[in-house]
């Protein structure tokens, strides 16, 4: 399905190019009269760090062999000049091979523009333009007769389009193959015409995305390409439309060095890329508000489109396909704006929830997003989960939970990965679900121990301000993974705490924390009047912990700076009085 749909999606494209043809830089452009007799070579570069002029110009992909590429070849094929690592006899031999070329194009097409060019070729050396001192051979030549640029004449696009095998579509091959993207029975290319560009881990030249040189790899006896028969017309048109959504920030992004490719049959730009990457922008605000408002045109259009993702990476010089979804535009965003609910949380202050890219939630798996890279495998799961809805792993929790423990807290695009992980398993189902903020109605332990640790490190502060070591920084871990082995002493500890705030005459903070305590010391069962706390808790319990110890944090400071906010009124409110006194 991948290579039909990229097929199709090249088809939608208003800047679809002839046949073979593809843009490249072009460097020089030899201007000929209309005998040929004449030449003048000129450099095209917009300037001085350009390779060339981007031009549609015929293309082919080329290996060590002789091959050349007609009007669009380097100085070493065009003229003959050889470049500085080639043998002496390098540059007649690839010059030759262009003669011929061209000699076939000038004898098929009847043009006289190609007849000119061919009548230079034939007179070379002696015709041969005065060359720019900087003249480069590794550099793109295309020529002009008259004033008329040869590669648009439509003559000698189906001339090259012959050549390379894309003519004749709709004629079938006997003893041929059946395209696996088409159907029809056609000769099937050996090797296909072009490479997927744009792959960040496959070689900078462009990658293959079916090719077969060992016998490892070989089915049915069958070598290189001939593994999944593909015409030459429809080898080529799949690896157009793949290139061009590569190249498009609307319908690619890139996480952790993976591609993902989004789109939509009938080729309209859609707002799934953007929602990825910014979940706060006008796109994801709309899609937001079309299924919260019920935008019955804009649902009816989502159902009606088909869409189409696929995730891409590179093995040295072949491209790897690591996921496939075939869904509708209505399911795509359905997913996302679920997506959404299910990783928003409150700000740490309290303050408004946020949504995340899906790039910067990724990151909250590693320690340093600079110097590492988050598994792949676990962010595929997340592009799976946004627009698929898909179960999350419980090795992104770990992950997870391994950054918090290593770094003592919770921050907040952790917290939000953890409460998507959790979402996504239905934690909490019984209560509704996980809420942005803090929920009383959740009272399993992990969380009433998340809970209760955050408002022992708030009596802490409380007692004793700032300290080299809070109880956060030297206990989270133990409190997260083995409870019964730390929360005795920490209670005791805040007991004492409590008494020296009341010392310190801090008697309405003291009550207030040590209320809150005892709220939530209230859902921790007791045997003969001591608390039970768990041994240990799993991998579940951990991500529960460090959510309940973040919400609770948040609510505290929220509520703190409502009481800060009052107070400051209350002052105002005086010193404005005792003026007017």
């Amino acid at each position: 399905m991948l290579l039909q749909q990229a097929a199709a999606y090249a088809r939608t494209l208003s800047n679809q190019q002839p046949a073979g043809y593809q843009n490249k830089p072009i460097r020089y452009i030899i201007d000929l009269d209309a005998s040929g007799d004449r030449a003048h070579i000129t450099d095209v570069r917009p300037g001085p760090k350009s390779r060339g002029l981007e031009l549609s110009v015929p293309h082919a992909k080329r290996s060590s062999g002789i091959r050349p590429i007609l009007f669009a070849d380097y100085g070493t094929y065009t003229l003959g000049v050889p470049r500085e690592k080639d043998a002496p006899e390098r540059g007649p031999e690839l010059l030759e091979a262009y003669r011929a070329l061209v000699e076939r194009c000038a004898a098929r097409t009847g043009s006289p523009d190609v007849g000119a060019i061919a009548t230079f070729l034939r007179n070379l050396p002696g015709s041969m333009p005065k060359l720019p001192a900087d003249f480069d051979p590794a550099a793109n030549i295309t020529f002009e007769v008259a004033g008329v640029r040869v590669i648009d004449l439509p003559e000698v696009q189906s001339f090259w389009a012959d050549e390379l095998g894309l003519g004749a579509e709709d004629e079938p091959a006997e003893g041929g193959f059946e395209c696996i993207v088409c159907g029809n029975q056609r000769d099937a290319v050996r090797v296909h015409p072009l490479k997927i560009k744009g792959i960040l881990a496959g070689q900078s030249g462009g990658t293959d995305l079916i090719s077969a040189n060992n016998d490892a790899y070989f089915s049915y006896g069958l070598e290189n390409s001939l593994t999944a028969p593909t015409c030459a017309s429809c080898a080529e048109m799949y690896a157009n439309g793949l290139n061009a959504l590569l190249a498009s920030a609307k319908t690619h992004t890139r996480v952790a060095g993976v591609e993902y490719c989004c789109w939509v049959k009938s080729g309209k730009d859609t707002a799934v890329i953007p929602c990825l990457e910014d979940p706060e922008s006008e796109d994801a605000m709309w899609v937001i508000a079309s299924f919260t408002n019920g935008n019955t045109n804009a649902l009816r259009e989502f159902k009606e489109e088909h869409f189409y993702a696929t995730s891409l990476s590179g093995n040295g010089a072949r491209a790897v396909v690591l996921s496939w979804l075939d869904s509708t535009l209505l399911e795509a965003y359905e997913h996302i704006v679920k997506y959404f609910e299910a990783h928003s949380i409150v700000a740490p202050d309290g303050g408004a929830p946020t949504r995340y890219p899906l790039r910067r939630l990724a990151n909250a798996m590693v320690r340093d997003p600079a110097k590492q890279q988050p598994p792949r495998g676990d962010i595929a799961a997340m592009m799976r989960f946004a627009l698929a809805g898909s179960k999350l792993p419980l090795d992104l929790l770990n992950q997870a939970v391994i950054r918090c423990r290593a770094e003592q807290g919770v921050r907040r695009d952790r917290a939000a990965l953890l409460k998507m992980v959790l979402v996504s398993r239905e934690r909490f189902a019984e209560v509704g679900g996980l809420k942005e903020m803090l929920d009383p109605a959740i009272t399993e332990p992990a969380y009433v121990y998340g809970r209760l640790f955050s408002v022992l490190n708030d009596i802490q502060y409380a007692a004793l301000g700032s300290v080299n070591a809070s109880v956060v920084d030297r206990f989270y871990g133990a409190a997260s993974a083995t409870p019964a082995a730390v929360f005795g002493l920490l209670i005791r500890n805040a007991q004492n705490h409590l008494k020296k705030m009341r010392r310190d005459k801090k008697e309405l903070a003291a009550n207030a924390l040590e209320a809150r305590m005892e709220e939530l010391l209230g859902f921790i069962p007791s045997v003969a009047g001591k608390m039970k706390f768990e041994k240990t808790l799993g991998l579940e319990g951990q991500g529960v912990f460090a959510l309940g110890f973040y919400h609770q944090r948040a609510y505290s400071r929220a509520q703190a700076k409502e009481r800060a906010a009052a107070r400051d009124a209350r002052g105002g409110t005086a010193t404005a009085q005792s003026a007017v006194a």
